[in-house]
């Protein structure tokens, strides 16, 4: 399974670099003002513990500016089918 422990410590610890790179000056008490949730929710994403929510996780990753990821990821393939006139699926 690719989503073990270490994973999510992994991605924790990507969370934070990425919040320290964006808001250098920002504590973790000063960020969760910025995206509205508790400080507990952030020690807990950054420390890699799985359970936090997904709106939360979105939140973050569109304050990083990193929104647009999570959008490719989910986003359904962008492809066209053509059906022939009198052709059944």
């Amino acid at each position: 399974m690719i989503a073990d422990e270490r994973w999510f410590k992994q991605k924790g610890q990507f969370f934070q670099q990425m919040r320290k790179k964006k808001f250098p000056k920002d504590t973790q008490q000063i960020f969760v003002a910025r995206i509205g949730v508790g400080l507990t929710t952030i020690q807990n994403l950054e420390a890699g513990k799985d359970g936090v929510a997904w709106g939360t996780v979105i939140k973050v990753l569109d304050i990083l500016g990193l929104e647009r990821k999570i959008e490719e990821l989910l986003s359904p393939p962008a492809y066209e089918v053509k059906i022939k006139a009198g052709e059944d699926w």
